[in-house]
């Protein structure tokens, strides 16, 4: 597995991984091996109520934005919590799933450091090197672990295999579409991770229209 240069940004990633690793054993030991595809919204607001209750993600909900994949912000002023939103006008429900993952690794990893949250988008050009291509890496790292733990991935694709992308697309139930599934379990491609940018949230959730 591939990492983006510099001891911290190294080992927080495998902090990253290390948060994926351990909620996915809790989903074994709670919903067996065969749970897939993984419901990141309901993980996402179940395992964070046990561990943070007073921190936790209250609200995941989709938004139909231009240029916006997805978001962490903080509940506005007098609420306690987190919203994950999502971009729902994207077709694919496997990408949906892989953006609620990095969002949710976004709240475990970095909500103390970006106390207003993140928002992501596409963008073309992302510097892995800076402290955005670090974080974003993070936050895929997660994701995937938390989509295809490794457990699983050794199953679907035995190592004698040849990994035909085409045959797994209409057969894998694992919540993520099969090429970015396996594709992020490439060294290189998991290092590169999808072309997002985050920035800081300068909006609150009372700026956001979310179900009364």
């Amino acid at each position: 597995m591939v990492f983006p240069a510099g001891g911290r940004a190294v080992l927080v990633a495998l902090r990253a991984l290390r948060w994926a690793i351990d909620i996915s054993l809790v989903l074994n030991a709670v919903l067996g091996k065969d749970r897939f595809p993984v419901d990141v919204a309901l993980v996402a607001r179940e395992y964070s109520t046990q561990r943070y209750p007073d921190d936790s993600v209250s609200l995941v909900v989709g938004r139909s934005r231009p240029g916006f994949d997805g978001a962490l912000y903080r509940a506005p002023a007098g609420k306690r919590g987190w919203g994950i939103f999502y971009n729902s006008a994207i077709a694919s429900t496997g990408r949906i799933n892989f953006t609620l993952g990095h969002e949710f690794g976004h709240y475990l990893i970095h909500r103390l450091a970006y106390p207003d949250g993140l928002q992501c988008g596409e963008q073309d050009v992302v510097r892995w090197d800076s402290e955005d291509g670090q974080i974003e890496h993070q936050a895929n790292v997660f994701s995937a672990g938390l989509l295809t733990p490794l457990d699983d991935f050794r199953r679907q694709i035995p190592e004698r295999d040849k990994v035909d992308l085409d045959s797994r697309a209409a057969s894998r139930p694992s919540g993520v579409d099969p090429s970015r599934s396996i594709m992020s379990r490439s060294p290189e491609a998991l290092a590169r991770g999808p072309r997002r940018h985050c920035m800081p949230a300068s909006l609150s959730l009372s700026r956001v229209r979310v179900p009364s």
